[in-house]
């Protein structure tokens, strides 16, 4: 037990990392619904319901915005859901899914805009604005797409289980689906699990690049727009990080990409 006396606030946050007669005395053991900032801990506000009625714990929330339509969608138990509007949901979007875990992107085609999402285990399915449907694709097996970027204004994707990736052509969201394995570059195995684009500069343009990162944190960088084409596609190189976190372990900041491991 402590003994009686003041102790600072646990600025320092939580520590899992060092033994507790390490730690300094700004670290906490255990810091549940605590915010700590420079000079104080905050204690974590409230919440206030937006939408209810989904039934099930939210997944996934995703958002579709083109040509001054805004719509969210929220993915729960075995649907989508849209939850633009407070208050009680109505009918599900889309129902009888295998979970609600997706992962998505939107994307600007000459055949209009679209939210495409995928979960690894449904076959994906876009939104126009108005509609959802499910995109026609061959060449793989569709029910294996499990997470997906748009990178030179193509939609890369990954699968379940696999060292591949595959992608579309120019501005698609349907059509023929081709695929690169990557399998030769890793050294510790594991499967391909999620896909980020990194610019050397401050947004998207010519010099970006598209990073493959594995589930053992094996990370392989490709400059260039075309993968079938030799003259158009390149590696950078090969690195090695963290483990990540899982599929959803990429978040874009700027002109970082940041990784979860």
């Amino acid at each position: 037990m402590a003994e009686k006396g003041s102790y600072p606030a646990p600025i320092g946050g939580w520590n899992v990392r060092d033994s507790q007669s390490l730690m300094a005395e700004t670290d906490a053991l255990i810091l549940d619904n605590f915010f700590p900032a420079d000079t104080e801990v905050a204690l974590r506000k409230g919440f206030a319901s937006h939408a209810t009625g989904l039934g099930s714990a939210v997944e996934t929330l995703m958002t579709y915005d083109a040509g001054g339509s805004a719509k969210m969608f929220g993915a729960a138990g075995a649907n989508v859901y849209e939850v633009t509007s407070s208050g009680a949901v109505g009918s599900a979007a889309i129902g009888s899914l295998s979970n609600a875990r997706f992962q998505w992107t939107n994307i600007a085609t000459s055949g209009g805009n679209f939210l495409w999402i995928c979960n690894g285990a449904d076959a994906p399915r876009h939104f126009n604005g108005s509609a959802w449907a499910t995109p026609s694709i061959s060449g793989v097996t569709t029910t294996d797409i499990a997470n997906v970027i748009v990178h030179k204004t193509r939609l890369f994707t990954c699968f379940n289980n696999s060292m591949v990736f595959g992608y579309l052509g120019v501005n698609a969201v349907a059509g023929t689906m081709a695929e690169f394995d990557l399998s030769s570059l890793f050294k510790l195995g594991g499967v391909l699990t999620a896909i980020g684009t990194w610019t050397r500069d401050g947004g998207a343009g010519a010099d970006d690049l598209a990073v493959f990162i594995t589930s053992n944190g094996e990370v392989a960088v490709y400059s260039g727009t075309d993968p079938s084409d030799a003259s158009k596609w390149s590696l950078v190189g090969v690195f090695k990080i963290g483990r990540p976190i899982g599929r959803r372990c990429f978040e874009k900041v700027g002109s970082d990409l940041i990784v979860i491991t």
